[in-house]
């Protein structure tokens, strides 16, 4: 933990990230994760035929 981003003493800054701070990022991460999230998976692992159309699409404008 960098005592220059929450400025109070180590014991008060370790309270508050691990009891507070870390939970409650963990509970928002989860929950933008499943609105980008597609029924397939992972949006980002995108198979050849899910991503041929698009990919023609970006080319013919090149």
């Amino acid at each position: 933990m960098d005592k220059r981003v929450i400025d109070y003493p180590w014991l008060m800054r370790k309270l508050l990230v691990g009891g507070v701070i870390v939970p409650r990022r963990a509970e928002k991460s989860a929950e933008a994760y499943k609105s980008i999230w597609w029924e397939e998976g992972s949006p980002s692992s995108c198979s050849p035929n899910n991503c041929r159309k698009p990919c023609s699409t970006i080319s013919k404008c090149l």
